[in-house]
């Protein structure tokens, strides 16, 4: 969904599996993006908070690795969580 910018759908999508995990570090990165590009910023930072908390040693070299065809995915992605990480 974020490929197609459908935020409210990221955003569910993340929380279901982050009922199920909640240490799953994609579905919390992406969820922290998606509430940026809607413009839910103080609700992005608590999830930034939360995110910075369990995976304290994160790289963005972690989103450069996932094998997308398309590098600029990456960049999308890397793009959107550094929105929330500005808003710090």
């Amino acid at each position: 969904y974020s490929f197609v910018e459908n935020w409210p759908a990221v955003i569910a999508t993340a929380d279901r599996s982050l009922n199920l995990s909640p240490g799953y570090f994609y579905a919390r990165y992406l969820k922290i993006g998606a509430l940026m590009r809607s413009g839910r910023v103080d609700e992005a930072k608590r999830e930034l908070a939360i995110f910075t908390t369990r995976h304290p040693d994160f790289s963005e070299q972690r989103v450069r690795w996932i094998p997308f065809a398309n590098k600029a995915a990456n960049e999308f992605l890397i793009a959107n969580f550094e929105l929330a990480r500005s808003a710090m």
